[in-house]
């Protein structure tokens, strides 16, 4: 009985600030809305492996792993068997996540840290309002990934604490693993993690830490890695092939710095000011070690799809169940701890009053979606769509089809942007272009950008073996444009109710800018 009461205030203030994030959740986050191209893409691939194809881009080939989150793609598939939607799936999943990790911030805060209720709350408040909620309904899994970070983490304090636990030092390799399984580069962070214990305990002192770390972590994984590579082709993701192309991404750094600082701006000065004093130095470098060089490895690959920078969201769940270490309370004098509580309480409840502001954003609409929605019933004839944006479209569409940008394509991934003679291989019924032209202007601004030599190359691949450009919604140097092989059955019809969607971009209807440009009614007979 006394244990209920001592936890009752924490009940209630977690309930209550879950509660408030399910109001948020329910008001301003639009779980309806069409999901991201690259959301949508694993979308397919769950979609296929619910259905008993396995983890395949088009029903029939190879096992492709172009989704990259590999454990989000079986726990979707595995709740769409239940008879949810793929977009369902994937929202209530990462839903479920992002729960799980608020609660857990506010449960590291308050009892592993000793802060006190109301800080607790301002610790996991932060948390619960954050861009999670924001790919959420973009469709993305990244609050998945997120909260296996926060098992992680949680667990490397716990080791840090007790090294010679074997209990913890299992819990923490077993997270770290599931971490791993759900994004890549999870593995990692996951070396990242071990590297800050190790640090702090030492290489003897972490000696269990280290043998459970190998024989969890690094047999299971090797394990899973030789199968992955057996049984899709390759060691690595296959959008990997294309973002990372063998060089340094100078960008990608950039972008990767320029998130992690605005993800961290509340804990920016607490950090310095833990740095500056010698007391608080080692403590802050424990969560700087996985923050800092979490930050750096995005130099590796193009920043291309980082939507709100959800690449690097792992830095923020660390910090956030960091920075209550920097800071013990019964170490601190008045005027420190009054300085941290009233910066804190400002800048946590400024962002999270714009990160929800900013939610609903998402267009409830797609046009690539509704065109895709509208080719569905002609799936079953095995028609081929070729789009350089393979998300919706294929989704929708249940087409086969070739995802020219190569994401979602072993021969271009490995062999180099697509050619004409490539395309000659499928023969597509139906060709759809996001290209920075139109009609009017038919070049890019600049060819300097591997997407715009390759738009132009699909362009031509339509216009020399005759395709028909039926509509291009969008403006003068940015266009969606549907291109439609004449010679076959349901062409004139695919073309006319192309053109008659109300294709919405960017949460506007777009202007269709191409000429009426009919296939020939003898051309399909």
């Amino acid at each position: 009985m006394h244990a209920v009461r001592r936890l009752g205030p924490d009940l209630i203030a977690l309930g209550a600030l879950l509660a408030a994030t399910a109001v948020v959740v329910a008001t301003e986050v639009n779980l309806g809305a069409a999901p991201f191209e690259d959301a949508a893409m694993l979308m397919r691939y769950a979609a296929n492996l619910a259905a008993g194809h396995g983890i395949v881009w088009n029903v029939g080939d190879h096992p492709l792993d172009g989704a990259t989150d590999f454990l989000l793609v079986l726990v979707v598939a595995g709740v769409s068997k239940l008879g949810a939607s793929v977009e369902t799936a994937v929202r209530t999943v990462s839903l479920v996540a992002h729960f799980l990790t608020v609660a857990l911030v506010y449960l590291v805060a308050r009892r592993l840290h000793g802060l006190g209720t109301a800080a607790s709350v301002v610790a996991a408040g932060y948390v619960a309002f954050d861009l999670a909620l924001n790919t959420t309904e973009a469709g993305f899994g990244t609050a998945v990934f997120g909260f296996f970070v926060a098992t992680s983490w949680t667990a490397a304090f716990l080791c840090r604490r007790e090294p010679e636990s074997w209990l913890h030092a299992a819990l923490f390799a077993s997270s770290c693993l599931l971490m791993a399984l759900t994004r890549p580069e999870g593995a990692l962070l996951a070396v990242f993690m071990l590297a800050a214990i190790l640090v702090f305990t030492g290489v003897h002192g972490g000696t269990r830490i280290l043998v459970t770390f190998a024989g969890i972590f690094g047999v299971l994984g090797l394990a899973y890695f030789a199968w992955r590579w057996t049984y899709f082709g390759s060691p690595l993701p296959n959008p990997y092939y294309i973002k990372a192309g063998g060089a340094l991404h100078p960008k990608g750094l950039y972008t990767s710095a320029h998130a992690t600082a605005g993800m961290l701006l509340p804990f920016l000065p607490l950090y310095a000011l833990a740095l500056w004093r010698p007391a608080g130095r080692r403590e802050a470098a424990f969560s700087l070690i996985p923050i800092v060089l979490f930050t750096l490895i995005w130099v590796l690959v193009s920043d291309v799809t980082n939507y709100a920078g959800r690449f690097q969201y792992a830095v923020l769940v660390i910090a956030a169940l960091s920075w209550p270490a920097l800071f013990p309370g019964g170490r601190e004098t008045q005027p420190v701890r009054i300085f941290v509580g009233a910066w804190l309480v400002l800048a946590v409840v400024g962002l999270s009053a714009y990160r929800v502001a900013t939610l609903g954003d998402v267009p409830a609409r797609d046009g690539r979606a509704d065109v895709g929605r509208l080719l569905a019933p002609l799936a079953a004839k095995g028609y081929t769509l070729a789009t350089t944006e393979a998300g919706g479209l294929p989704l929708y569409s249940g087409w086969r089809a070739v995802d020219t940008w190569g994401l979602n394509d072993r021969w271009i991934a490995h062999h180099g942007p697509v050619t004409a003679a490539y395309l000659d291989r499928y023969r597509p019924e139906l060709i759809a272009i996001h290209g920075f032209f139109s009609p009017a202007a038919r070049a890019p601004r600049c060819r300097c950008h591997a997407w715009n030599r390759m738009t132009v190359t699909v362009r031509s691949y339509a216009e020399a073996r005759g395709y028909r450009l039926v509509a291009a919604f969008g403006t003068l140097h940015d266009t969606e444009q549907y291109w439609v092989r004449c010679d076959f059955p349901d062409a004139r019809r695919i073309a006319a109710e192309i053109r008659s969607v109300p294709y919405e971009r960017g949460g506007h209807v777009a202007r269709d800018l191409a000429p009426r440009n009919e296939c020939p009614p003898s051309a399909n007979r």
